[in-house]
């Protein structure tokens, strides 16, 4: 009998934070989940340090951060305050050594917070973030098998929804990428 080494997801739990990871470096990113402001994108640069406080991780007051690397939120959300989610949606097997991740970036925001001035031009906050996030993450490293890639030869999940939330308070939109899960000592 061979001895067959299998996929043990050794780098799946890293993952959502090496994804925020990759999101600090940009500037414009983390402009519109700080600030509901009309002109958000002028404000100053955050720092680390403000960047890293923006991460909820198991703190009692949900309500003091804006980006949750889970699905679930309690009502923490105000009409001002962005919220960032990521989180894995789905895995899928495509052979015992290599599997195909999902996970979705769910972007909300307020109603009244929903445009951004954006190179002089009024446009949805919604649509900025996707830019902003396809811009950083799109063929990014994140520490799968390969790079986190919008592909539907990745995976069919791979879509954005648009207006999820509440109709009257709160709006955004949904972007779903995918990546490869192995071990690569046995993928390579």
């Amino acid at each position: 009998m061979v001895n067959q080494r299998y996929n043990k997801f050794k780098s799946l739990p890293f993952i959502p934070y090496r994804i925020i990871q990759a999101l600090t470096e940009n500037e414009d990113f983390f402009k519109l989940l700080k600030s509901g402001a009309y002109d958000c994108l002028n404000i100053g640069d955050l720092t680390i340090e403000e960047k890293e406080n923006m991460i909820w991780a198991g703190q009692e007051d949900m309500g003091n951060h804006n980006i949750f690397l889970t699905s679930t939120v309690t009502d923490e959300m105000t009409e001002e305050k962005m919220i960032l989610k990521v989180y894995r949606v789905h895995d899928s097997p495509n052979s015992y050594v290599l599997s195909t991740v999902s996970y979705r970036f769910d972007f909300m925001y307020g109603v009244r917070t929903s445009m951004v001035k954006y190179n002089e031009v009024p446009c949805s906050r919604g649509d900025v973030f996707q830019e902003e996030l396809m811009k950083t993450l799109n063929g990014r490293d994140v520490g799968g098998i390969g790079r986190l890639v919008y592909d539907k030869n990745m995976s069919n999940l791979c879509s954005a929804n648009i207006g999820i939330g509440e109709d009257d308070k709160f709006t955004g939109v949904s972007v779903v990428m995918a990546t490869g899960i192995g071990d690569d000592s046995i993928c390579r």
